[in-house]
């Protein structure tokens, strides 16, 4: 039964969630029903998106440059020295963390990267879920803060 449970959650259907403030990109994600985290990265979108659809995922990427077929909204926040991991972290250029929205419409790809921030991972369960908040995440053209419970997704690692 347990493992059917943990099954389960990696693969969608679990409590996943998150509450956003703020706007940067033009996007404004309010509550975001799709969120997950694996490998190096917390990924939240208020688009439907199953864990099987973001292999994509990546730290960074080419301007202009779509990553995916399908039309998304994304916010990501990468560990640049390798997995998830509990407490608090600083987000910036060169910062162990980073975070960047991405929107890709139609085939085309826009970004914008924050210049700072902190990212709490409070609770983790190791291929099961993680939980936290992100405050002042400050991009060019806005900020966001915010709370998340994310399920594990195998598909999200670093490449």
């Amino acid at each position: 039964m347990v493992a059917l449970m943990l099954v389960v959650m990696g693969c969608g259907g679990g409590k996943a969630g998150a509450e956003v403030s703020g706007s940067a990109l033009g996007i404004s994600f309010g509550e975001a029903k799709y969120v997950y985290f694996g490998g190096p990265f917390v990924v939240v979108t208020p688009d439907p998106m199953e864990c099987l659809d973001i292999s994509w995922v990546r730290l960074s990427y080419q301007d202009g440059t779509a990553p995916t077929e399908d039309d998304v909204r994304l916010l990501q926040f990468g560990f640049t020295g390798g997995d998830v991991t509990t407490g608090q972290k600083q987000i910036g250029l060169g910062a162990s963390v980073t975070s960047t929205v991405v929107e890709v419409s139609g085939g085309t790809m826009a970004q914008t990267r924050a210049n700072q921030g902190v990212l709490n991972v409070d609770e983790l369960e190791e291929e099961v879920w993680a939980s936290g908040s992100f405050e002042g995440v400050a991009f060019d053209d806005g900020t966001l803060d915010g709370t998340f419970e994310a399920e594990w997704c195998t598909n999200l690692k670093d490449r």
